[in-house]
């Protein structure tokens, strides 16, 4: 794969994975979720704890007392956003991914 198909691959890659980060007021998608690149074909997707300190909590299952026994409605959305960014990123580079 050439570098122009990579970063586009890894670019569409982020912003699937952006576009699937739960939104109330913008902060953790748009501030807190970037895209770093590590080496010369070594990339990575990261929420920022430090600008979105909640982040963790909007992937788990609500325990505390305060939610009163109602279910997150984002449980376990970076699963369901990184299958998907795998499921294109296979595509992209004639792959097809199968679960056992």
């Amino acid at each position: 794969m050439n570098e122009t198909k990579m970063r586009n691959v890894v670019y569409t890659a982020f912003q699937l994975f952006r576009g699937n980060v739960p939104i109330d007021t913008g902060n953790m998608r748009y501030n807190a979720t970037k895209l770093e690149q590590l080496g010369a074909n070594e990339w990575r997707i990261v929420v920022d704890s430090s600008i979105a300190p909640y982040a963790v909590y909007t992937n788990e299952k609500w325990i505390s007392p305060r939610w009163n026994g109602k279910s997150n409605p984002n449980e376990g959305w970076v699963g369901k956003a990184f299958d998907l960014v795998s499921q294109m990123i296979f595509g992209q580079i004639g792959y097809s991914m199968r679960r056992r």
